[in-house]
This record gives C-alpha cells, sequence and structure tokens, in this order.
C-alpha cells in the first residue's frame, strides 16, 4: 500500500522554485523534502502523543471471531502465575521509516515502506480510530511544515551558491 496526499496552496513554494537560479532547484527539492520528513520533533517521523481511543468510541464492533483471535494471538500473557493484559505500545517503527528518494534530478519522492503509514497517515486509509487519537494526515504534516521547509531550502540555496560561485 502506498500513502498518497495532495497538498493545496503551494503559490508560495512554486514561486519562490521559479526564482531558482539554474541548478538550484535539484538543491532546494531536496533540501524541503529533507525537511518534511524531518526528525522525532516535527515533520512526518514526529509521532504524536498517543491519545487512547477505544475501538468502540470509534465506532467499531468486534465479531466472535476478532475475540477468538484477540485470545489465541497471546495478547493476554501469563506474568508471575496472574493474567495480565498486554497493552499495546508503539514501537516508533512506522514513524522512523518515512524517507526521501531521488527519483531523479528535479524530482524527489517521500515514501514509507510500512503498511501501517497507510492506515494512520494517508487521506483515504486513515482509519477513524486513527483520526480521533489526533494523528494528522500526510497533507496537514508537509502543509504545516511548509514554512520551515522553505526556510531550510534557502539556507541550502545559500550554501550552494557560496560553494559554486567563482571568485
Amino acid at each position: 500500500m502506498q500513502v498518497n496526499f495532495k497538498i493545496r496552496g503551494l503559490e508560495e513554494l512554486e514561486a519562490f522554485l521559479k526564482k531558482l537560479p539554474r541548478g538550484g532547484v535539484r538543491v532546494a527539492l531536496e533540501a524541503i523534502a529533507r525537511y518534511v520528513v524531518g526528525n522525532t520533533s516535527r515533520g512526518l517521523r514526529h509521532d504524536e502523543p498517543q491519545k487512547y481511543v477505544s475501538r468502540k468510541k470509534a465506532g467499531y464492533t468486534t465479531s466472535a471471531a476478532q475475540i477468538r483471535f484477540f485470545f489465541a494471538t497471546g495478547i493476554l500473557e501469563n506474568v508471575g502465575g496472574k493474567v495480565k493484559l498486554n497493552r499495546y505500545k508503539r514501537s516508533g517503527d512506522t514513524a522512523a521509516s518515512w524517507a526521501y528518494k531521488a527519483v531523479n534530478d528535479w524530482n524527489y519522492r517521500v515514501v514509507n515502506p510500512k503498511a501501517g503509514a497507510y492506515w494512520t497517515r494517508d487521506e483515504k486509509g486513515q482509519t477513524r480510530q486513527h483520526a480521533m487519537a489526533g494523528r494528522r494526515k500526510t497533507s496537514k504534516v508537509i502543509s504545516d511544515n511548509m514554512k520551515g521547509a522553505i526556510r531550510s531550502a534557502g539556507v541550502a540555496l545559500k550554501k550552494w551558491i557560496r560553494e559554486n560561485t567563482k571568485r
């Protein structure tokens, strides 16, 4: 499954890219992609704080087959002679898997190979439970980080111009 997103209102970014010198677009696009992917404190790799929303509150029903699966998969564990519910804990693997790669000299693609990204961040695939828990969709994360991405591209361009200017 692929995560797809559409971003509206990028006139500011388009105007910025049109003003760039020849070859600078590549440098700017890489800086923008790197910023949008981000790290643990911003961008797509940032995991919002976990807010518990029950499946029932999200409007899901549980069938008898799902209940049997719940008990068969070891969600209940035996700890010191007592049966304990093994609560879900985020591993952070899906958020950490966001990356960008060059398609060609002028295109960069933001990718996440984990299937969980589709269910937690995609425009069409995000589950109701994840939306209620406060997970932002991919396009929202990117639009929220666009101002910083443009600033990052400006810094990368200044560095590129300094390095490629003949003195």
